[in-house]
C-alpha cells in the first residue's frame, strides 16, 4: 500500500532530527 503524505512528512522529520542531532553533537566538541 502507499504511505500517506502525513506518514512520509513524520518519517522524513525523524531522520532529519536524527541527523541534525548526531551533527549538533559533533560541534559542540
Amino acid at each position: 500500500r502507499k504511505h500517506s503524505l502525513l506518514e512520509l512528512h513524520i518519517e522524513l522529520n525523524s531522520k532529519v532530527y536524527d541527523w541534525n542531532s548526531r551533527v549538533s553533537a559533533k560541534e559542540r566538541y
